[in-house]
């Protein structure tokens, strides 16, 4: 079966998607078998949204953060970063 949506926890996120987890990479590799039509977003408070998180290739980005004041698309800041 298709995976339509998957919610993604995290300690902190920054507005390109990238995610401070636990440390192990099991959602990343999780990821990494997923279809790219498959929305990835992730719930957080605003207090969890920073201003850059450091990341490396194995990293998946979520596509959106709710927050309770805000939606935020990630992808959209990838672009306009590149």
């Amino acid at each position: 079966e298709d995976i339509d949506l998957i919610i993604i926890p995290g300690v902190a996120f920054d507005l390109s998607g990238n995610r401070i987890g636990r440390g192990f990479g099991y959602y990343d590799n999780f990821l990494r078998k997923i279809h790219n039509s498959t929305k990835i977003i992730a719930l957080a408070f605003e207090m969890q949204i920073v201003k850059k998180i450091p990341n490396d290739k194995n990293d998946i980005p979520v596509n959106k953060i709710i927050t309770e004041k805000k939606v935020i698309n990630s992808i959209e800041y990838r672009v306009s970063s590149i």
